[in-house]
């Protein structure tokens, strides 16, 4: 039923590369640099990543979304 779903309505895109381009900073990162010397280095990698491209989606500039979250003990902003 949902197959299609894109032909009647404009609002669904028809691919999933918004999700394949917010990946494509993770991958250039990991080939350029081989990878992560620490499993810390990589989840912090990963949060900065997922807020920064979270914070683009709600029209939040990515330095606002750094600063805030630093800053502040809620996140309750971001997901407003």
């Amino acid at each position: 039923d949902h197959l299609l779903l894109f032909l009647t309505d404009a609002t669904v895109p028809p691919t999933n590369n918004a999700s394949e381009q917010a990946l494509r900073w993770s991958v250039v990162f990991r080939k350029v640099t081989h990878g992560f010397r620490s499993d810390w280095g990589a989840e912090l990698f990963a949060q900065v990543r997922s807020l920064v491209n979270t914070a683009k989606r709600q029209g939040i500039s990515a330095l606002d979304a750094i600063l805030r979250a630093l800053t502040s003990s809620q996140t309750d902003w971001l997901f407003s």
